[in-house]
């Protein structure tokens, strides 16, 4: 969904770019915000931007640029992980949602790209902001004792986990207004409230918290709160439909029909690049092992998804590290050709 929504962005007109890290907010004699510093991540190049407004949205970072401009601390960052098993050591046909025998809070089993997934956790995450989000002994045993409740029978163990997945949620925590003074007792991580907060601060407009599933809503608020620094009124941003209709015929006699409505679904347009990838060389519709990730959107993610390294193709633009034994070992020679 999130490569998806990016996609549609660059079509109309936007441009994404890949490790490029916001540095710094720029300010004029008036302390209002006029860009922002930009560092590319791979050359050290920086780069100044200018803009009639700013838009915040870095997750878990959010605070960084807003304490530049003197604003409290308001994100609490809540760690959510995953084991993913062989679909046939925990064979699930549909989402099962449970109750943790310990804490009592929701836990999932789910189907997802042939594998099996368990999850999520909620704790407080202590890591390294600057580090990619892991898993801890913890949490790994906190999953493994929900499932085997669940599931008795099945005597799930550490050495049947084929990967892990960790996430950094930006919770906007009840204790960071200036009114709450007592931050010894912050509230249980599963207690926090999942709603989306805009700050407008002098032409730079954060916006943190929210789902995923309410991204348009958030983004319609956001828009709306910017709407004074683009010379628009609020009600000038509307909701519409998500994505434009894709549903005109599309065949190959090399992909079947289910495929053809998977690549659909996932890359919109970019289904027909993939076809002419797959019909100009057939064996691009080859699957890749056990997965329903087909060759030709490999190709495709290095064409147009700002691919730079093997891991960016394997865990971010795919699944493949994820879903496949031993991180997708088998098929690196191929992938990487």
């Amino acid at each position: 969904l999130v490569l998806r929504v990016l996609e549609e962005g660059n079509r109309d007109g936007g441009v994404a770019i890949n490790y490029l890290r916001a540095e710094q907010v720029s300010k004029d004699e008036n302390d209002r915000v006029t860009g922002v510093l930009l560092k590319d991540q791979l050359s050290a190049e920086q780069f100044e931007l200018q803009a009639n407004v700013v838009i915040n949205a870095a997750g878990v970072w959010t605070d960084e640029l807003r304490q530049q401009l003197g604003e409290n601390k308001v994100i609490r960052p809540l760690r959510g992980s995953h084991l993913v098993l062989p679909q046939w050591r925990l064979p699930v046909a549909y989402s099962v949602s449970f109750f943790h025998p310990k804490d009592k809070r929701p836990v999932f089993a789910f189907p997802w790209e042939g594998v099996t997934v368990v999850g999520t956790t909620d704790l407080d995450h202590k890591q390294s902001s600057r580090d990619e989000s892991s898993i801890s002994a913890g949490e790994v045993a906190y999953l493994l004792a929900a499932v085997n409740q669940q599931f008795p029978n099945s005597l799930i163990s550490e050495s049947d986990v084929i990967a892990t997945y960790s996430g950094v949620r930006p919770v906007v925590s009840k204790h960071s207004s200036k009114q709450e003074a007592d931050l010894s007792k912050p509230a249980k991580p599963s207690d926090e409230k999942r709603e989306h907060v805009v700050w407008d601060n002098r032409g730079m407009v954060s916006v943190a918290g929210g789902k995923l599933t309410t991204y348009r809503l958030i983004a319609l608020d956001v828009l709306q709160t910017a709407a004074r620094y683009l010379n628009r009124k609020p009600e000038d941003f509307k909701s519409s439909t998500h994505f434009p209709e894709t549903d005109h015929v599309m065949a190959s006699a090399h992909i079947n029909a289910p495929q053809i409505r998977r690549l659909k679904g996932r890359y919109g347009f970019g289904a027909e690049r993939i076809v002419e990838l797959v019909d100009r060389k057939p064996e691009l519709a080859d699957k890749v092992l056990t997965s329903d990730t087909i060759f030709a959107e490999l190709v495709y993610a290095c064409e147009t998804q700002l691919v730079v390294h093997l891991d960016d193709l394997m865990l971010r633009r795919t699944r493949l590290g994820l879903v496949l034994p031993k991180g997708g070992e088998a098929v690196l020679t191929r992938v990487k050709a």
